[in-house]
């Protein structure tokens, strides 16, 4: 559950919606240890 990461999310899943029709591209998730970069990637790639 991500809370208050909307406009990250929603970045993240428009770039993996771009990669997955073929265009190229790199997103750099980045932070301190726990604060949830995984389960952003993760809630991305599987809504």
């Amino acid at each position: 559950m991500l809370i208050g990461r909307n406009g990250e999310l929603n970045r993240a899943a428009s770039r993996v919606g771009a990669a997955s029709r073929g265009h190229g591209g790199l997103l750099l998730v980045s932070g301190e240890q726990g604060v949830g970069k995984s389960t952003l990637v993760a809630a991305a790639f599987w809504p």
